[in-house]
């Protein structure tokens, strides 16, 4: 009998918080059944619980509930699971350490962490080992999703974001947030702020932002770049756009 071909799955979170198509080639039935994937669910929201129990389990997960955080110390410490999904209420109250692979019997689960936008920043900075975020009120459905692709190997929205004082840039969802606003940006404003921010503090000369500018394959006015830097500075709440003349911009963050 001749062999099937991999299966391809499509994944993801799109900008606008739906799935996306992020394509995947994901194991056979067969291998699927060969392990059930188990999760850990510590969410105070019972509605979100429930449905995200009854998602997880139609796709062949063995869900369980944490109620509080002493369950949740307790389950880490003495089983396995391949993904956690909690509540963040400040790095420190489910004590990160127990999640760094080696500091526990079980090896680190994925971390899904639903939160506010003002809370990236300072997940950002925390010791908690979190690979993706899921704005709250999160939809069971896209955090079924996102749990699913990054058990198969996908990349969390955390791990390719950046940081500059209290902005944050979602690589993957395209979006920016400051201060626990969303900003808004144009797709070109958000390339122009990936650059200035990687890293946050080094110089953009404009040289490098015309390459960014041309691969939007338009013809360019001659002051493209100072019209999207003015979009994007009428946007940004704290942190400022330094020129500097003659040469090109930097980030300024904020304190």
């Amino acid at each position: 009998m001749k062999p099937r071909a991999p299966r391809t799955l499509h994944l993801g979170l799109s900008r606008g918080g739906k799935a996306a198509g992020v394509k995947q080639d994901v194991p056979s039935r067969a291998a699927e059944a060969a392990h059930a994937f188990r999760a850990l669910l510590a969410l105070d929201d019972p509605d979100l619980r429930t449905q995200l129990m009854q998602l997880l389990a139609a796709r062949g997960w063995r869900p369980t509930l944490a109620p509080d955080t002493t369950a949740l110390q307790l389950a880490l410490q003495t089983q396995a699971f391949d993904a956690l999904v909690l509540d963040y209420a400040g790095a420190a109250w489910c004590e990160p350490d127990r999640l760094v692979r080696g500091t526990s019997p079980v090896e680190r689960p994925h971390l899904l962490v639903c939160c506010e936008a003002g809370d990236l920043a300072p997940l950002l900075r925390s010791a908690l080992p979190a690979q993706s975020y899921a704005l709250r009120p999160a939809d069971p459905a896209q955090l079924s999703a996102r749990l699913q692709a990054m058990v198969l190997g996908g990349r969390g929205n955390l791990e390719s974001a950046l940081l500059a004082g209290a902005l944050v840039l979602d690589a993957q969802g395209r979006c920016a947030f400051e201060q626990g606003r969303a900003l808004g940006l144009t797709s070109r404003e958000f390339d122009l702020l990936a650059l200035l921010m990687a890293p946050a503090g080094a110089l953009c000369t404009r040289e490098q932002i015309l390459a960014q500018l041309y691969r939007w394959g338009q013809d360019l006015e001659s002051n493209a770049i100072d019209v999207h830097v003015h979009g994007l500075r009428r946007k940004l709440l704290l942190t400022r756009i330094e020129t500097v003349r003659g040469e090109g911009y930097r980030l300024q963050p904020a304190d």
